[in-house]
């Protein structure tokens, strides 16, 4: 035990008498000698990056007012009924289910989750 403490406190010393040096060793950082047309053409690159050149399709029903849904609850919006209305409401955009145990649960709409 007395070893271990020995040796934990040998490696802090050793680090907190190394630890200015390296902090005061230059790593080679070449920040200031860019110059300004450098610096805005790195930019540029990672502008590009984030551009998209590919078309984007996104297929959805077409609806007659935009955010407007509606629905009939008789009518079912999935392959399989809902057990209670937040299993109902979760197939509506916007709309999401925290489980209560079983089958039973709590709708919450986005935005709006109690906390």
């Amino acid at each position: 035990m007395k070893n271990r403490i020995i040796s934990v406190c040998v490696l802090i010393i050793s680090f907190l008498v190394t630890a200015p040096v390296l902090a005061d060793t230059d790593v080679g950082t070449d920040v200031d000698e860019k110059s300004d047309s450098e610096i805005k053409e790195e930019k540029n690159k990672e502008h590009l990056i984030f551009t998209f050149d590919h078309e984007i399709v996104v297929t959805a029903p077409k609806t007659k007012e935009p955010l407007k849904v509606e629905t009939d609850p008789r009518h079912p919006r999935q392959p399989i009924p809902a057990a209670d209305g937040a299993g109902y409401l979760k197939n509506i955009p916007g709309f999401s289910m925290v489980r209560k145990g079983g089958t039973g649960g709590d709708p919450v709409f986005r935005g709006l989750g109690g906390g």
